[in-house]
């Protein structure tokens, strides 16, 4: 299925307005309840909607832009397990990281200026010190992009895994006390020298950070 659509600027034209229903149906041809978890950029997969809703969201805020294999409406790479990722599917989707984060960082520099075009000198100031404070959130965030998991891990990046979870914790309605015993096996079980935060606390961090 054609998803070039999803980086589109405008979301006025046909094959924006197209690929979104497209996508609404294949996601509520596969609910059960009606609704869907509405992957627009300001619910990330995390509040289930009606059509309706979806549709207002996608239209109005626009679709995630690094969401592009959709795990969370029933895309499966064979049909019938989920995705594992190989080594070729794992560059695509650490390039998503990447635009995922230049999207966000392009966002927050754009809503600055809009801002600071109204604002006097010494607020103008203030506003160039956020803009520095953001750049250097905004490359650690890509730091965490090209750290793997762990030495050697080809599937994995530090932020590619936290993002998984995240994401994995959201659908299932995981607790927050639930997802740190999580994180504390998993930093366990996984080699000594892995980058997985300790808590969910130092996870939300990044999380943050990254506008979910």
């Amino acid at each position: 299925m054609d998803k070039t659509w999803i980086n589109l600027r405008s979301r006025a034209s046909e094959e924006y307005i197209r690929g979104v229903t497209n996508f609404l149906n294949f996601a509520f041809e596969r609910s059960e309840d009606g609704k869907i978890w509405c992957p627009c950029v300001n619910c990330v997969n995390t509040y289930r909607v009606s059509r309706r809703d979806a549709f207002d969201h996608l239209m109005c805020d626009g679709f995630i832009k690094g969401y592009v294999r959709w795990i969370f409406h029933g895309e499966r790479c064979d049909g019938s397990t989920p995705p594992i990722p190989t080594n070729v599917e794992e560059r695509e989707f650490e390039h998503d990281i990447h635009n995922l984060l230049n999207d966000m960082m392009a966002e927050r520099v754009m809503n600055n200026d809009e801002c600071n075009n109204h604002s006097v000198d010494a607020t103008t100031r203030l506003g160039d010190h956020n803009h520095r404070l953001q750049g250097d959130k905004f490359f650690d965030l890509l730091k965490d992009a090209e750290v793997p998991l762990y030495p050697n891990c080809k599937n994995f990046s530090k932020l590619s895994f936290i993002i998984y979870l995240f994401h994995i914790k959201c659908f299932n309605g995981w607790t927050n006390k639930s997802f740190n015993s999580l994180l504390e096996v998993l930093k366990l079980a996984l080699p000594d020298d892995n980058t997985l935060p300790r808590s969910y606390h130092e996870l939300k961090k990044i999380i943050r950070e990254l506008g979910l």
